[in-house]
């Protein structure tokens, strides 16, 4: 995912869901930017796909998307290769739901969106 997709995903969905006077930064490095993986030793974080931090009252947010996570691996079931768009729309949607104070944690609440993710990336590809 190039650096000129990125920020044109960006501006499809932030005019799209309404978060225009946010100002997110996305960061797509082999290593988080700093303190957005504090609270996880190194050896954990390498397998992260992507992680994001909102700040609701200012309006801002961080997200990174790691790309050794996404790879090509010989286990099928897990290659995320050319997954990177759909991990920064999931990335993107915890901004939204942050914003709108619906923010929840939990697998059920990460499976609806990988699902909202999967819709909005074929919406854009549309």
């Amino acid at each position: 995912m190039t650096r000129a997709e990125t920020r044109k995903i960006l501006a499809w969905f932030q005019s799209s869901v309404g978060l225009s006077d946010w100002e997110i930064e996305i960061s797509v490095t082999k290593q988080p930017p700093e303190g957005l993986m504090d609270d996880a030793p190194v050896d954990d974080w390498i397998g992260f796909l992507g992680r994001g931090q909102s700040h609701v009252p200012l309006h801002r947010a961080k997200i990174w998307i790691n790309p050794e996570a996404h790879k090509p691996s010989t286990d099928l079931f897990y290659d995320r290769t050319g997954e990177m768009q759909e991990t920064l729309f999931h990335e993107l949607l915890h901004v939204f739901f942050a914003d709108t104070g619906l923010e929840e944690t939990g697998p059920q609440c990460e499976h609806a969106i990988n699902q909202l993710a999967a819709v909005l990336m074929k919406q854009y590809q549309n």
